[in-house]
């Protein structure tokens, strides 16, 4: 199997990337946005396999992640344009001409808006992988499923929501319980 790693260098950060397979102007590979934001890719090795039957396998770390780095350790750098520009850096760089994009956690989240606002015509196929598509829904639907847990816990939990200062040991228990 082929294996190709490097860096694509941006004014303001730079991004570590991780080739596995071939990749060649009839190749269609695989990027995989990792979650997060603040994750890696570490976390997916098991994709590795699928460039052992002949796919072709790219992980980049986002900018301030793993080993890519911000340069000029400026906090602006964390908006979805700056995500976007680094994916086109990535696929520029690379010279891919089309790609199956897929996004896991806060990279699905990530996907979506990138094909919302860019409207990307070389994305072949878009593959969400435990994502979801609005972090407002998804910590309503935690803070209702506390209605569901055990009178003591939703206690700690709801004084927790109100930003009232609550024990870490306090939370321990009741945040095992919800995952």
């Amino acid at each position: 199997m082929d294996f190709l790693k490097g860096y694509v260098i941006n004014k303001d950060y730079k991004t570590y990337y991780e080739v596995y397979g071939k990749l060649e102007e009839n190749t269609i590979p695989l990027i995989v946005l990792h979650g997060g934001p603040g994750g890696t890719f570490g976390s997916y090795e098991p994709f590795i396999e699928l460039a052992n039957n002949g796919f072709t396998i790219i992980f980049y770390n986002q900018h301030g992640s793993g080993s890519s780095k911000i340069l000029n350790k400026g906090k602006d750098l964390y908006n979805f344009e700056t995500y976007f520009e680094e994916l086109d850096n990535l696929v520029k760089y690379l010279n891919i001409k089309n790609y199956y994009l897929l996004g896991h956690s806060w990279g699905g989240m990530l996907s979506l808006q990138y094909v919302i606002d860019r409207k990307p015509l070389n994305i072949k196929k878009l593959i969400l992988f435990s994502t979801l598509p609005s972090s407002n829904l998804w910590n309503e639907e935690s803070l209702r499923m506390i209605d569901y847990f055990p009178k003591e816990y939703r206690k700690v939990l709801l004084l927790d929501k109100e930003n009232k200062k609550v024990n870490k040991k306090l939370l321990k228990k009741p945040l095992n319980f919800f995952y």
